[in-house]
C-alpha cells in the first residue's frame, strides 16, 4: 500500500487507483469543452484564421457548440481538424 502526504492533508493505506478519462464516474465534458476551444483558439491565431470558422473548428475536434458537451459518435477528430484547416488554408484562401 502507499501513503501520500503533502503539507496540508495526508492519504494512506491507498490500494488503488481509478482513472476517469471517458467520464463514466464524473463529468468530464466540462473538462474536455475547454481544451478544445483552447486549441481551436490556438489554431485560428496560428493560421490567422477568421474567428467566424471557432465554431466549425471545435465541431471538428469533437465539441457540440450548442450543448457544450462532447460529440459520442465522433472519430478521429483531430484529422477532421487538419482536413478543415487544410481546407481553409489551401483549398478557399477566401474564406481566411
Amino acid at each position: 500500500m502507499v501513503n501520500l502526504f503533502s503539507n496540508s492533508f495526508s492519504l494512506s493505506s491507498i490500494e488503488g487507483v481509478i482513472f476517469d478519462k471517458d467520464g463514466t464516474i464524473t463529468d468530464s465534458n466540462i473538462y474536455w469543452s475547454k481544451i478544445i476551444k483552447m486549441r481551436a483558439q490556438k489554431i485560428i491565431d496560428y493560421y490567422g484564421i477568421k474567428q467566424i470558422h471557432f465554431k466549425k473548428i471545435c465541431y471538428s475536434m469533437g465539441l457540440d457548440n450548442s450543448s457544450n458537451k462532447l460529440l459520442f459518435k465522433s472519430f478521429n477528430n483531430l484529422y477532421l481538424s487538419i482536413l478543415y484547416i487544410f481546407i481553409l488554408n489551401i483549398l478557399s484562401p477566401k474564406l481566411i
